[in-house]
């Protein structure tokens, strides 16, 4: 699937699943570390479909852990109730810890009802995509949708970036949308994840030393699939 893009630029993302501290607690370590983060755009909810095979292989490729690993998803920010703004088709690479992005914009479509196969591949083949992602994306299928706030911090000398997710919510993606929002958000884990360019990797221990936490292996699509079945 790489193949088909044009990737030039990598960066590290590395994720830390804390259970143990308030989301008070998070936000005191990272504004008091000596990296000097600040809190950067407004906190936004994040909204997912995540597509995969028939087979599940997106799934059973993270959970076999294999380093070269792709996800498929729709994603746009905001309400849930409205018209999605500014939609984008995103393929996730993962090469280990390294990660990149590819996004292709989508028209604005509006999630009320129960939320179908047909509906979203009609979306995704009525939209201006080239035709070999439209040719990648067929076949496969909705599978999951999640939702979790996210806040935003620089480091001051602009190389890191965190972000802090909080308050997930997941569903199966054949199941009606108030579904989601009837399930309980998930309120014990927080995912704080670490990104910068491979430029930085040398520097990096210099952050996360500060940090009283370990860094976890972690996928919200694979917690989320088998959150959902659960």
């Amino acid at each position: 699937m790489i193949e088909l893009f044009d990737i030039e630029t990598w960066r590290y993302e590395r994720k830390f699943v804390i259970s143990e501290l308030s989301q008070q607690e998070i936000e005191l370590i990272i504004r008091f570390h000596p990296a000097m983060f600040s809190e950067i755009y407004h906190p936004r909810w994040v909204n997912n479909i995540y597509f995969d095979s028939f087979g599940a292989q997106n799934y059973r490729d993270n959970i076999e852990g294999l380093r070269n690993r792709v996800k498929v998803r729709i994603r746009w920010y905001g309400s849930f109730l409205e018209p999605a703004k500014e939609p984008m088709l995103e393929f996730k690479f993962k090469r280990g810890i390294l990660g990149a992005k590819k996004k292709f914009p989508l028209s604005s479509f509006f999630i009320n009802q129960k939320i179908g196969e047909r509906s979203l591949n009609d979306l995704i083949r009525n939209s201006d995509l080239p035709d070999s992602v439209k040719a990648y994306v067929s076949p496969l299928v909705p599978c999951l949708l999640n939702r979790y706030l996210r806040k935003y911090y620089r480091s001051w000398d602009r190389h890191y970036r965190i972000t802090v997710d909080s308050d997930m919510k997941c569903n199966t993606a054949s199941s009606h949308f108030q579904a989601l929002f009837q399930q309980d958000s998930d309120k014990i884990n927080t995912v704080l994840e670490l990104k910068y360019d491979s430029s930085k990797d040398a520097n990096a221990d210099t952050i996360t030393n500060h940090f009283p936490f370990r860094m976890t292996k972690n996928s919200k699509y694979v917690n989320g699939i088998e959150r959902a079945l659960t």
